[in-house]
């Protein structure tokens, strides 16, 4: 068994984030969505099957996108949570926020990222 490695954006918003390049086991993502963001409906994505953030189009979910509706001056906390042993992802895995449920189509910068994978 392998050892866990923090994946994070740090303090830096993005719209997109590579947290694994190879295959291995996701256990935790924790995902705030800013305050700055505008007011609408996001859909976060946990997408796996790429050694790099896919291209907008056909994507392959390791779960189901989780829907926001976000208000423009309040964050928003979002949490995929496979604790206590992990789901596997074969490739690579990613996060991304979207505007659309199906397919991809990514947001602006609005969201913070720290995860655990193995």
């Amino acid at each position: 068994m392998g050892n866990r490695q923090s994946v994070t954006s740090g303090q830096v918003l993005v719209s997109s984030l590579l947290l694994s390049g190879r295959p291995g086991d996701h256990f935790s993502t924790h995902v705030t969505l800013d305050a700055t963001a505008p007011t609408g409906t996001y859909y976060v994505q946990l997408l796996q099957g790429s050694a790099t953030v896919p291209a907008n189009g056909s994507v392959t979910f390791l779960h189901e996108p989780r829907t926001v509706e976000h208000t423009s001056g309040i964050p928003d906390e979002i949490v995929f949570d496979d604790e206590p042993g992990g789901v596997g992802f074969r490739v690579g895995l990613s996060i991304v926020l979207s505007t659309s449920q199906f397919p991809k189509t990514e947001a602006g910068p609005y969201m913070l990222v720290d995860g655990s994978i193995q």
